[in-house]
Order: C-alpha cells, then sequence, then structure tokens
C-alpha cells in the first residue's frame, strides 16, 4: 500500500492485516500497562512471597519493555495498513513528510536525552530494583521526580509523526494518562520501601522540573494518595 497518498481502495488482505495490527496494539498496550504496573510494585509484591519479589519484578519490567517495542513496531505497520474508512486527513498529514521527520526529531532528541540522563541516575534500579536500593540523592533526580516517565511518553508521538500519521498522534494521546498511572503505582510502592524519607523528597522535588513547580510540596500518604502539605513536617 502507497506510504505516499492516502489509500483508496483496500483489498480484503489488506482490511483484515489494518484491523488485526490495530487489534493488537490495543491488546498489546494493555499487556505492557499491567506488566509494568506490576513491575514498580516490589515492596507490595514482598509481603506475600519474600525478597524474591525484586528478581520477580526485574522480569515483569523485560515483559513490558519487550511488549513496548512490539507496539512500537505496530505503529510502523499502521504506517502500511491504516484503518480503511479513515478521513484523508486522519491518514496523512497535510504538509510534506520530511516536515513530520523534522518535528519527530526536534522532539527525540532532548526527550530521549532526558530519559538517557534518568537511566543514568538511577542506575540498575532502572531495570532491576533491589531491596538495598538507596533512595535517590542525586542528580536529575533533584530536580523532577520522574525523568524517565516524561522523557519516554514523548517519543509514541515520534513514532506517529515518523508514520506521517495524524491518526497515531491522536492515539498516542490515550498514553498519557497511562503514564501518569504508571508513576502514581510507582511512588505507592516507593513510599512503602522508604516510608517518611520519600514523603520528604516529594516536599523539595516535583513529578517535573523544580521550575515548573508542577507537583512540588505535594507529600504521598500511606494510602498512595497526594496531599498538600501544611509545612515541612505535616500533611493535611
Amino acid at each position: 500500500m502507497s506510504t505516499t497518498t492516502a489509500p483508496q481502495v483496500f483489498t480484503t488482505q489488506d482490511t483484515i492485516i489494518a484491523w488485526a495490527n490495530f487489534a493488537a496494539l490495543l491488546a498489546t498496550s494493555a499487556v505492557f500497562t499491567i506488566y509494568y504496573v506490576k513491575s514498580v510494585k516490589p515492596a507490595e509484591l514482598e509481603k506475600s512471597i519474600g525478597i524474591e519479589a525484586y528478581e520477580r519484578c526485574k522480569w515483569y519490567r523485560l515483559v513490558s519493555g519487550f511488549f513496548m517495542s512490539v507496539a512500537a513496531i505496530q505503529y510502523i505497520v499502521f504506517w502500511y495498513y491504516p484503518l480503511p474508512g479513515l478521513p484523508p486527513n486522519l491518514v496523512e498529514f497535510p504538509w510534506q513528510y520530511h516536515v513530520s521527520v523534522y518535528i519527530a526529531v526536534m522532539l527525540t532528541v532532548p526527550f530521549s536525552y532526558l530519559m538517557w540522563v534518568g537511566m543514568r541516575d538511577a542506575g540498575e534500579e532502572t531495570m532491576t530494583p533491589k531491596k538495598d536500593h538507596e533512595l535517590y540523592s542525586g542528580g536529575i533526580y533533584e530536580h523532577m521526580r520522574h525523568p524517565q516517565a516524561v522523557g519516554e511518553f514523548p517519543l509514541w508521538f515520534t513514532f506517529a509523526l515518523l508514520g506521517h500519521s495524524p491518526f497515531l498522534t491522536l492515539f498516542s494521546l490515550l498514553y498519557l494518562p497511562i503514564w501518569y498511572y504508571f508513576s502514581v503505582e510507582e511512588e505507592k510502592d516507593l513510599v512503602l520501601r522508604y516510608g517518611r524519607s520519600y514523603q520528604e523528597y516529594c516536599c523539595r522535588v516535583g513529578w517535573f522540573p523544580n521550575i515548573l513547580m508542577v507537583g512540588k510540596n505535594l507529600m504521598v500518604g500511606k494510602d498512595g494518595n497526594h496531599y498538600k502539605r501544611r509545612d515541612g513536617r505535616h500533611m493535611a
């Protein structure tokens, strides 16, 4: 199928491949969401299976990463087999393909760098949670609590732009609440692991760069909810 103009005619095979790929993309997204959330809860899992929880969460994270990679491939397949019946303005952007590439590069460079810095400063905890891992005390984590999530989420728009697909660009917005959910669930478990130290850390450092003042002055309660602090020691 042409990748330079909106397809006008779909064969039966095209239609089957397009819908099968999109259905698989939805399923893949659900799977990597489930496994990623499981991977950020070693302290909770430890209550039921002991120290083995940390090793198991490593494998959960690897499974999640594998399915995220599959989802990226499914974006590429969608480029060749968009859903039949989409209006032309959802099949391709009105501008030339090279413009989409430029925008994708502009997104990829800063956000990939942010994600890399987060992975570097997190060390092996990025993929392998450990019981004896200490709370982050420096690097990018002194400026924002979730650099990897903030850096990774926009890359879905990169894939959509490289596919020159307005539909996938809109579809990528669905990942915003998913990545937010990842961060919330991770923080619940970090409270179990580090207790008051993590709550105080949340008072100093926001979800996003401190210059934006987003999520700063919030403390995470034992129930996992975020509360506005009254001062440096007490939660509302």
